[in-house]
């Protein structure tokens, strides 16, 4: 077993009161579970990160999607990688993405749900309302399940990082 696998399985904080005498070597092997002997953090492995923490050997997960539909132009997603539905028809505006459960750096990727059927993603500038900005503030139509468009949360708007047009 590797050592800082080891060290992250036993370390453990001092005890006010409880650890006279070693309180300094189980502070050490805490801090040495995150941090190299120097103080600087060590790399991320796949050890060093739990499930909770998304990360999985060198690639970042994001998690099985689920689907959201579009209501009035909006979704609500509440993680990371949704695929998106159209309301009725074979297409649909989105206009706006909602921040309930989104906080600043969130990243959001999404995709048609259904092949042929058209989520036109919409800029601020285009729908006149929203709060998506696209990087050519025009609009973005996915129509494939396998086109993709990122978004970062910038506080009160999603902002396109990238897109694939792959349909």
């Amino acid at each position: 077993m590797a050592r800082a696998v080891m060290e992250a399985q036993m370390a453990n904080l001092p005890t006010v009161g409880g650890s006279h005498g070693t309180w300094g070597d189980k502070l050490n092997t805490y801090l040495r579970v995150e941090h190299t002997a120097g103080g600087t953090h060590g790399a991320i492995t796949p050890t060093s990160v739990t499930s909770t923490g998304r990360i999985k050997g060198t690639f970042i997960n994001l998690g099985t999607p689920s689907t959201l539909t579009i209501s009035s132009g909006s979704i609500t997603p509440t993680r990371s990688y949704h695929s998106v539905a159209v309301e009725s028809g074979t297409t649909d505006n989105l206009d706006t993405i909602a921040t309930t459960n989104a906080s600043p750096g969130d990243l959001l990727v999404l995709y048609a749900a259904v092949a042929g059927k058209n989520i036109v993603v919409r800029d601020v500038t285009v729908s006149g309302t929203g709060n998506i900005f696209l990087s050519d503030n025009a609009s973005f139509t996915m129509n494939h399940n396998t086109d993709r468009i990122m978004f970062v949360f910038g506080g009160s708007n999603w902002i396109e990082l990238s897109r694939s047009n792959n349909g």
